[in-house]
């Protein structure tokens, strides 16, 4: 879902335990793109994200470091 007031995604993964939310920030939508990866793409896709899990207003949470922190897996 994007941000109506930014150009920022938040995502919800499934992890098996629960759900954690995936922010990708607008820069880093752009390195998505030159690596031919769509964020309409992700939907209902087999994810790998690395990075440091967080927890921001009571919520899980990764911050998508850079585009090379996403791999597509299925």
């Amino acid at each position: 879902k994007k941000s109506s007031q930014s150009k920022t995604y938040f995502m919800d993964i499934m992890d098996g335990t629960g759900k954690i939310s995936l922010i990708i920030f607008d820069s880093n939508v752009q390195d998505l793109k030159k690596a031919n990866i769509s964020i309409s793409g992700l939907s209902n896709r087999r994810v790998k994200v690395t990075g440091k899990v967080s927890e921001y207003q009571g919520k899980i949470e990764i911050i998508l470091k850079d585009a090379s922190s996403l791999k597509l897996l299925a």
